[in-house]
């Protein structure tokens, strides 16, 4: 097994230029793919400035139950407010 370790790190350091030309690549993904799932969860808290994100109570789907329950139908403005801007992009070009 420690063999097996050695030949490892031996094959690491003869290649360490193709790890540091993997971690611009890394770092991408980390910033852009994993980081912003940390902001996700404020879809399930009551947040407030003042506590940040963690301080904020946790209210689970309260609010994605309040969307699709009242009687006002947000989906339906939503749509509405999409198409309008899809096609004044459309427009512009």
């Amino acid at each position: 097994m420690k063999e097996l370790t050695r030949k490892k790190l031996k094959l690491a350091r003869e290649n360490y230029v193709l790890y540091l030309l993997l971690l611009p690549a890394a770092i991408y993904v980390i910033c852009f793919n994993y980081l912003p799932i940390y902001g996700a969860q404020i879809a399930f808290r009551t947040y407030r400035i003042q506590d940040g994100i963690f301080g904020s109570t946790w209210v689970g789907l309260r609010w994605f139950r309040q969307l699709f329950n009242t009687t006002v139908n947000f989906l339906m403005l939503i749509l509405v407010n999409w198409i309008t801007r899809r096609i004044s992009e459309l427009s512009l070009f």
